[in-house]
């Protein structure tokens, strides 16, 4: 399977963005080998959203909450790329990353949710949150090079197509360089994702339409983008786990700023590299970034039914 977005050039609408009838499922691979296709699937409207999504994880199974990785390269960017149409090489400095050139981070950076979702999983596994790889253009490299990418032109320009994330090569390409134990599921239902995510022996990334920062709005497609989920809960209330903060101040900032989830039923647990977070201009903007909490079936009208799993120890 294959997910994130079919980048092409530097106009195009950032964050992991699949049109409605795109590119399709990649050439000479069938759906058993893995390949998430990028056509979006047409989706009926689904049942009303239970309201706007809680920043803190609200109640919980005690597991850890991974800490919170922006395809941007910093949680600051989210807002400012998405809602204001911002260049976020304004706002972060790319070099930091390895980036050889600012074309490359701007399209890069739209197509790396999927690794966004490999980074929050390392990071969990690491009780100092070491990153085992310099920086984001080696992890891309390294993706690039073990096929998880299949990109036409000049990757390390402003002008290359790439189809998205692979999955196959990809749980591949994990097992080898990290050591990750990961299977790449062409179908997924979502009653068994909580089921392994609530348990505490998996991590998944699931692929979504990137829409799903605004679950209350009827999403066109289902697909695309990818999200981590690293918990389950049941029939939840209040205002979260305490000491759910992490190292970075816009995280915190959303951990804090939205209110606790009311019961309703099981709900889904994820974190959404491309997702919204209350900041201090718009302090009740909902949370749609860290540690959101959707119903099953709320979520599940943005879910394509694919992903991979990755295992937590």
């Amino acid at each position: 399977m294959m997910d994130c977005v079919n980048v092409k050039g530097p106009d195009e609408p950032p964050a992991c963005v699949v049109a409605p009838g795109g590119s399709g499922e990649g050439a000479g691979m069938s759906q058993g080998e893995g390949l998430d296709g990028l056509r979006a699937t047409p989706r009926g409207v689904g049942p009303d959203a239970s309201g706007r999504c809680p920043a803190r994880r609200p109640g919980g199974n005690g597991l850890a909450m991974p800490p919170y990785v922006s395809q941007w390269g910093d949680m600051a960017c989210n807002v400012a790329a998405i809602e204001r149409g911002e260049d976020p090489a304004g706002v972060f400095d790319w070099r930091t990353q390895g980036y050889p050139n600012v074309g490359a981070y701007r399209l890069w950076s739209r197509s790396t949710c999927g690794l966004a979702c490999l980074e929050e999983a390392l990071l969990a596994r690491s009780p100092k949150g070491i990153r085992p790889f310099a920086n984001k253009w080696e992890l891309i490299r390294r993706a690039i090079d073990q096929g998880v990418f299949r990109v036409e032109g000049d990757s390390a320009s402003d002008r290359f197509a790439t189809d998205g994330l692979i999955y196959r090569p990809f749980v591949e390409w994990v097992a080898r360089d990290f050591g990750l134990a990961a299977v790449s599921r062409p179908d997924l239902p979502i009653d068994e994702v909580a089921d392994l995510v609530g348990g505490g022996a998996w991590l998944a990334m699931l692929s979504v339409s990137y829409e799903i920062r605004t679950p209350d709005v009827e999403p066109t497609h289902v697909g695309g983008h990818l999200v981590l989920a690293f918990d389950a809960l049941d029939d939840v209330g209040g205002a979260g786990t305490p000491g759910a903060e992490t190292a970075e101040p816009a995280v915190d900032a959303a951990l804090e700023g939205a209110p606790g989830a009311s019961g309703h039923g099981r709900r889904l647990v994820f974190h959404n590299s491309s997702g919204l977070a209350p900041t201090p201009d718009r302090p009740d903007r909902p949370n749609s970034a860290v540690a959101v909490t959707l119903p099953l079936e709320r979520f599940g009208a943005f879910y394509a039914g694919r992903g991979v799993l990755i295992r937590r120890g």
